[in-house]
């Protein structure tokens, strides 16, 4: 499957309002049905009945893929999955890195939902889950690739057989496309989601999101890196049954999500607009609130949702969601709500610097871990538990990590056994070789850069069998020359180090 022109297309496209007000007409008991549960809903919020405790909800994902492997295009990796779950719960939680980036007129009405998501580990049986499905479409009777992908396609050929039941779990699906047909030509990769309000089929209640979609602040999707998971934010948003800032339809100032606390507003925000942000419905004072996860504006400005939409949330959950509150799901495997937390990752000239602070209050040790890309997650260090002090902050140095995409997490393991995990975090290293070392391929004489800010530089030329060749130490902030004339034609590796600080350098002589 070829997607490279999704890159095009980075801005929001949400069917939701769409498929609520087809359905309402399709199906008379539904339309009723939404209008009980508005009703109750506004007479909860008027009474301020709602419970205030953090609701957690299961989510069980379901990834339909064409037989490429897993990680690979549609069908995502485990944990691109982690990465997106832990942005929803940030968001929800008014945890989300980019929040400082609201507003200041705004963020007095900003609010945390006190809703977080976690992977279900019991399955519909009873039996024990990871929470994650992945489904061939050659599994799925009525779907093949070429057809076209429509949100009543996607209804009733990959949802209604596989779904669970939607009052124990949140069902989100990872799909190959959401098309449209018009005038009996199918449009392709039209839509990026869409999420079920509540009160209609149960067989069909779920959040569907394109998987170049899937991904996170700090873990953009691979394919289209403008998309930071903020789709499934959104559409989880009218699972819990908000509307659009600007209302169920598309455009006008007598449209409204019926909230005070988001300013009227004309159209959808495109792209990431500057604060004060006006159109013809909001014309003054702060604007209208692009940054809003029920708008669309782009992933990376998009950071907050408002207390009334916290309030509607809650008040749905007790009309029509009660039974997910108490459904199978350990608070242990809510992600974002780590034993370890404040994780930070900073680079040090070619090195990483680790920090984490931890809640535990068990004995124990911290194992480092790291991957990248191409690599599977291994140890790379280990961190002694110092004390019982929950506000210590523990650090470790990863010594010339690769150039790339690194990534890293931090686990406890107690004395007694018991393991803690922080959230994964990744940092790009972007200095390039032929920065440091050059001409590659190097024939009489090679230049070498210091790479870091010390005077003294040690400079360790080794064969492909790691024999020592040659160990030299200059006093030079900048850059120095090295004779190789007398080297035979083949590959080196040349250790660049000062003090702690290390860099690794393949380099070839010809």
């Amino acid at each position: 499957m070829s997607i490279s022109f999704l890159n095009a297309q980075s801005h929001k496209n949400c069917i939701a309002h769409e498929r609520l007000h087809q359905k309402m007409n399709d199906d008379e008991s539904y339309k009723n049905q939404r209008e009980k549960i508005e009703k109750e809903v506004a007479l909860i919020i008027q009474q301020k009945q709602q419970i205030e405790n953090v609701i957690v909800i299961p989510v069980v994902i379901h990834v339909i893929h064409n037989g490429d492997a897993e990680g690979v295009q549609e069908n995502i990796s485990e944990d691109l999955i982690l990465e997106q779950l832990r942005q929803l719960n940030e968001d929800y939680s008014r945890t989300n890195s980019n929040y400082d980036d609201t507003p200041e007129a705004f963020k007095n009405v900003s609010a945390d939902t006190e809703i977080q998501f976690c992977l279900t580990e019991l399955d519909p049986n009873g039996l024990e889950t990871e929470g994650i499905q992945r489904y061939h479409i050659s599994e799925l009777p009525n779907v093949s690739e070429s057809d076209c992908w429509t949100p009543d396609y996607i209804d009733q050929n990959i949802i209604m057989p596989t779904i669970w039941d939607r009052n124990d779990f949140l069902n989100i699906y990872s799909v190959i496309a959401i098309d449209e047909m018009e005038n009996n030509s199918c449009n392709f990769f039209s839509h990026l989601g869409y999420g079920q309000f509540p009160g209609g089929n149960p067989d069909t209640d779920a959040v569907v999101a394109a998987f170049y979609t899937w991904g996170s602040l700090d873990m953009s999707n691979p394919l289209v890196n403008a998309f930071k998971g903020r789709t499934i934010t959104h559409e989880v948003g009218h699972w819990l049954n908000l509307f659009h800032t600007w209302g169920q339809n598309m455009g006008g100032c007598n449209d409204d999500d019926g909230l005070s606390d988001t300013p009227d507003q004309n159209e959808p925000a495109i792209g990431c607009p500057s604060y004060p942000a006006f159109d013809n419905c909001t014309g003054s004072g702060d604007g209208i609130m692009y940054n809003n996860f029920m708008d669309y504006s782009d992933d990376a400005c998009m950071t907050m949702f408002t207390e009334q939409q916290a309030d509607r949330i809650r008040a749905t959950i007790d009309v029509s969601r009660q039974s997910l509150t108490t459904a199978p799901c350990s608070s242990s495997a809510i992600l974002g709500l780590f034993d370890i937390n404040n994780f930070t990752l900073k680079q040090d000239d070619l090195n990483v610097d680790l920090s984490w602070k931890a809640l535990s209050e068990e004995q124990g040790t911290y194992f480092v871990e790291h991957k990248t890309e191409e690599s599977d997650w291994m140890k790379i260090g280990e961190v002694e538990q110092r004390s019982l002090n929950t506000e210590e902050r523990y650090a470790f140095k990863h010594l010339a990590p690769n150039l790339g995409v690194n990534y890293y997490r931090i686990k406890h393991y107690s004395v007694d056994n018991v393991i803690n995990s922080s959230d994964v975090r990744l940092i790009s290293i972007d200095l390039l070789y032929d920065q440091l070392v050059f001409p590659i391929p190097a024939t009489d004489q090679l230049t070498i850069v210091n790479p870091f800010s010390s005077e003294e530089l040690k400079i360790e030329i080794r064969g492909i069998n790691g024999q020592l060749i040659s160990k030299t130490i200059i006093n030079d902030r900048r850059k120095t020359q090295m004779d190789v004339s007398n080297l035979s034609n083949g590959i080196y590796y040349l250790t660049l180090s000062s003090g702690e600080k290390v860099r690794y350098i393949n380099w070839i002589k010809a």
